[in-house]
């Protein structure tokens, strides 16, 4: 990862966790705008792109500022979850069983 990525990303992470609920889309929109789209930190045999680390710390927005959906989770919430669950093992059973 370049130094520019990691100081964007740093200044996306920064702003996510810190303005209002109302703006939490700003600093999202600016990481899908401007980050390229094959920089990313690897590990071994993980790759953690840079939308991954962004989406990662609005999941840590979510559990830390306790901002949860006001209704709660609906079913369309429930199919979406669904959803990523079978990406996932699907890609893990791919790379795994080849």
């Amino acid at each position: 990862m370049s130094a520019a990525v990691a100081a964007f990303l740093l200044l996306v992470g920064f702003a996510l966790l810190s303005v209002p609920r109302h703006w939490a889309w700003l600093p999202l929109l600016a990481a899908a705008c401007y980050m390229p789209l094959g920089e990313g930190i690897v590990l071994g045999p993980f790759n953690f792109y840079v939308y991954r680390l962004v989406l990662a710390l609005a999941l840590l927005r979510l559990v830390v500022k306790r901002e949860w959906p006001l209704s709660g989770i609906n079913r369309l919430d429930q199919c979406f979850m669904l959803g990523c669950v079978v990406a996932v093992l699907t890609a893990w059973s791919s790379a795994v069983y080849g």
